[in-house]
């Protein structure tokens, strides 16, 4: 990755020259637009960690020029924001940024999601395996599930981090649930097996069949440990216990 502070200095000067009236945030003079552009910068927080404060405001105008609201309610404004980057010529620099505001994005939309039951390890522990073995679960309102082919969710949860520091993440695919536990949302990186296994539970598979699925794909894997990890989480509401 470039060095940040050169990056944000880089990448703010190409915007300063785009041929525009004014500055780049020239936006400012309208106030629907505005509102728009902030809704975008309190959304995408990780993407302006990346890109600094300027770069992202800068980039929040022209996507409100481009997709301006077609509300007046900005809370759940930004959904095309990441498929826009990933057409901006900043993806050429920053291949994962895109990747990044798709994981905000799914923070945002955790965040606005329904209240519903919370499924716990206490209630877990309450079932015998055989039990648990043979539960259809249903998901959290609020969980989210993401895969990227690249390390996009370990570079959104270290940027996450107030201790953060230099990063070396290793370049392969992987995978990030999103869950609210307790009334908050916290993302969690997953890899191929926890992502099967999400997966399958979602589409209906019961515990045993996603885990037996998932262990046959991924046999290195703790199993037992992946699932007490997302049952931690919150990412599950409810069990129906299948005859």
């Amino acid at each position: 990755m470039p060095e940040l502070a050169t990056f944000q200095k880089q990448f703010l000067d190409r915007i300063d020259s785009r041929d525009v009236v004014g500055t780049p945030l020239a936006i400012y003079r309208n106030t629907s637009l505005f509102g728009a552009m902030r809704a975008i910068v309190d959304s995408f927080p990780t993407v302006a960690m990346i890109v600094g404060l300027a770069a992202i405001e800068a980039l929040a105008g022209r996507f409100a020029e481009d997709c301006p609201p077609q509300s007046p309610i900005l809370a759940n404004y930004g959904a095309e924001f990441a498929d826009w980057l990933g057409n901006h010529a900043i993806a050429a620099d920053l291949p994962y940024l895109p990747s990044v505001a798709a994981i905000d994005r799914l923070r945002v939309e955790a965040h606005l999601s329904a209240d519903a039951p919370e499924f716990g390890l206490e209630d877990l522990a309450r079932l015998t395996a055989e039990e648990w073995s043979r539960c259809r679960v249903t998901l959290h309102p609020a969980t989210r599930i993401g895969w990227y082919a690249m390390p996009a969710p370990t570079i959104w949860v270290a940027h996450r981090d107030p201790e953060m520091s230099e990063i070396e993440p290793e370049w392969q695919a992987e995978g990030i649930l999103m869950a609210r536990r307790a009334g908050a949302v916290g993302g969690y990186v997953i890899g191929p097996c926890e992502h099967r296994i999400l997966h399958g539970l979602r589409l209906g598979e019961t515990v045993g069949q996603a885990e037996l699925a998932s262990s046959r794909l991924y046999p290195a894997t703790n199993i037992s440990r992946t699932v007490r990890k997302f049952v931690a989480s919150g990412a599950i509401s409810s069990l129906k216990m299948k005859g």
